[in-house]
């Protein structure tokens, strides 16, 4: 994993950095971490720069088509 990832998460959950992690990072690492540069973080961690979510419906259903409900049948209390 990434280890600006690592640093990004343990920062996250709000656990105190361990310094051997913090070594592992050069010094513009650091300054783009510290500074909270945006795009110098996307280019740390490989990020793309755009994101596209599609939705498509299910292949099984057809257009058109209601989803029957069965009447749903009441069970009968018996008391012996």
């Amino acid at each position: 994993m990434n280890k600006i990832v690592k640093l990004l998460e343990t920062l996250g959950s709000g656990e105190i950095v361990p310094e051997d992690q913090l070594n592992e990072l050069t010094e513009q690492e650091l300054a783009i971490v510290s500074s909270r540069n945006l795009d110098g973080l996307k280019q740390l961690v490989d990020a793309p720069s755009k994101i596209v979510c599609a939705i498509a419906p299910a292949e099984d259903d057809e257009p058109g088509e209601e989803p029957s409900e069965e009447p749903k049948k009441e069970e009968e209390i018996k008391i012996a």
